[in-house]
């Protein structure tokens, strides 16, 4: 992990921050349909987090969907080779390595975080024009 975009246990580096937003525009430029499914699924799920007490079984359930979700997003993602850089540019951050299967389990406080900065981008990009 770069010591620049190096996160505490539950807090996340603004270099991360910003980099899971900019994934969040180049998804909402390149692929709106994905973006309007995924947006309602990110709400509720930051939402379910946000009523839990954190417990650790509560939070090994989350991390596996948060896992299934990326998988899910760079399979999706994978043809567009821009929206790909901005995607992998947070994953590489946060220590994933999809074809190692390589997951860091993630504080919720980390992945509220994550969810908090990829929906604003995906409400960002929806509201750029490009034409």
């Amino acid at each position: 992990m770069n010591l620049f975009c190096k996160s505490t246990e539950e807090t996340l580096d603004t270099v991360i921050k910003v980099a899971a937003n900019a994934a969040g525009v180049a998804v909402a430029i390149n692929n709106p349909a994905l973006m309007t499914a995924i947006l309602p699924v990110a709400v509720v799920l930051k939402n379910k987090i946000d009523g839990t007490q954190a417990t650790t079984t509560d939070n090994q359930v989350i991390n596996r969907l948060i896992q299934q979700g990326i998988i899910d997003l760079v399979d999706k993602v994978k043809a567009s080779p821009i929206v790909m850089v901005e995607v992998n540019v947070v994953l590489n951050a946060i220590g994933v390595n999809i074809a190692e299967a390589k997951f860091p389990v993630l504080s919720n406080a980390v992945i509220i975080e994550l969810i908090d900065s990829f929906v604003a981008g995906l409400q960002a990009g929806s509201m750029t024009y490009v034409g």
